[in-house]
């Protein structure tokens, strides 16, 4: 029972509302009943005291006019018949009018009363109200003693308890009653309400159902309410992501298979060289280019899945980004790995730092060797053969700079070094004929932005290019 009603928006709320309405419906009923039980007594008890004081001044006054015996016994009887409802009217008695009992005494002498026996049980009752048990009836009494003319006046106005319970169960079922049958009246219209207010979200399904994978465009729904309108624009944000995390899987398929397809007809042809050609030399020199090639390739690949993982937030090594490292002990090593590859044009490589500082860095090893790699390769490749390329490392109260001079073919000179700064760090640019995969400068400008640090390009003095890193000091 409880799955099906939580199953449903609808039936949960409207299971909720109608126990939230029954529960406060009891509340104000309980309330209710115990406010009409106590009027009800109130109004009771002011009747048999005006009726018990009524009487009280009647019996006084046919004792003060001092009337004879014969006068004061049809005076008497009149009031009796009346009180018993033995009088003759046209007018029919109430329902509760003979349930009422009195009696009046005189100086312990009855003068008249109630002409039920009932009565003879309740004379002892104490001045005032009271309850009294009689004939397994309960009896609520107003006993009024009074003393007039040197004589003693005890008037006793009697009511069965029954008689008040019937006006509060009548009370009681009159507010009662309409509730229990309004109940499934509310129920159904509390749903079709619900039903109604729940409306905007089927539209927001409706809108998301027609939504085609292969273009995600915006939900957008109309009139919308405040409480769907975070969830829309919410939803509209995962989509944004969802078509442009596709967009670049698409991008990447289709610019790997580009940057690919050259490469791999290369390789071929060095393949095939290698086996129609006879002469050892010739052979050994078109393996060799083979082996450049299959090389070159595994580099674009790689350079292609770290960018791609860097577009998607993801980060290229298991090392944690937090780690602390040397900066200039940690460009030395990287720099003597990348040593091999400058001697095959022989280029050499400084590295000038003041050796005295502390150059801490919050970065990880992984990282920083794919920073370096990319600019010292990228500074072989454009390099003269013979040529030199000088690492500068400085750093101020805030940050470090990483300065990567090479003095080869630098930027052409009609457009400059500023003016293409955008462009170098562009995915697949490609500036001269040297050029690799034009990925290394895009992965280092997408790590240098996730360390909130800035990648600059100068014209290097002679000739050549600058690339400087610039990582805030944290």
């Amino acid at each position: 029972m409880k799955q099906y009603i939580y199953q449903s928006i609808l039936r949960r709320t409207l299971f909720l509302v109608m126990t939230c309405l029954v529960l406060v419906g009891s509340i104000i009923s309980i309330a209710g009943i115990v406010n009409a039980n106590h009027e009800v007594e109130e109004i009771f008890d002011a009747r048999l005291s005006q009726q018990a004081r009524t009487l009280r001044t009647l019996v006084t006054g046919s004792i003060i006019n001092d009337l004879n015996l014969s006068q004061r016994k049809n005076f008497l009887d009149v009031i009796e018949n009346s009180l018993n409802n033995k009088t003759d009217s046209s007018t029919d008695p109430h329902e509760y009018e003979h349930k009422v009992y009195f009696e009046i005494k005189v100086n312990g002498e009855n003068w008249l009363g109630s002409s039920h026996a009932l009565i003879n049980d309740l004379s002892n009752s104490k001045q005032g109200f009271s309850y009294v048990e009689s004939h397994d009836q309960s009896w609520r009494t107003y006993h009024l003693i009074s003393k007039i003319e040197g004589r003693d006046i005890s008037v006793l106005v009697a009511e069965r308890e029954d008689i008040r319970n019937e006006m509060v169960e009548y009370i009681v079922l009159q507010t009662v009653i309409p509730q229990v049958i309004s109940l499934p009246i509310l129920a159904f219209l509390l749903m079709l309400a619900i039903k109604r207010g729940l409306s905007p979200i089927g539209a927001l399904a409706n809108e998301i159902s027609n939504r085609n994978p292969k273009k995600l465009e915006p939900v957008h729904i109309s009139p919308l309410p405040d409480e769907l309108e975070p969830i829309q624009n919410k939803l509209n944000d995962l989509l944004f992501n969802i078509d442009d995390m596709m967009a670049r899987e698409q991008r990447f398929i289709s610019d790997a298979a580009h940057e690919l397809r050259t490469p791999l007809a290369v390789l071929k042809i060095h393949a095939q060289n290698a086996i129609q050609i006879d002469d050892l030399a010739d052979k050994e020199k078109a393996l060799n280019e083979l082996e450049q090639g299959v090389d070159r390739s595994a580099r674009i690949v790689a350079q292609l899945l770290t960018l791609a993982r860097l577009e998607q937030g993801k980060p290229v090594k298991e090392a944690k980004v937090a780690e602390t490292i040397h900066l200039v002990k940690h460009s030395r090593q990287c720099l003597a790995e990348l040593i091999p590859l400058a001697n095959k044009k022989s280029i050499e490589v400084t590295l000038d730092a003041e050796e005295s500082q502390e150059w801490q860095l919050t970065m990880s090893e992984g990282i920083f060797d794919i920073l370096m790699q990319n600019l010292i390769s990228n500074a072989i490749k454009h390099s003269h053969k013979s040529g030199l390329i000088e690492v500068l490392i400085t750093q101020t109260d805030k940050q470090y700079s990483v300065k990567v001079q090479d003095h080869g073919v630098g930027v052409k000179e009609t457009e400059g070094a500023a003016s293409i700064k955008h462009r170098l760090i562009e995915r697949f640019y490609r500036d001269g004929s040297q050029a690799g995969a034009g990925l290394g400068l895009s992965i280092v400008h997408n790590i240098i932005e996730k360390f909130e640090g800035d990648l600059l390009f100068t014209d290097t003095a002679g000739g050549g290019l600058t690339v400087e890193l610039v990582l805030p000091i944290k």
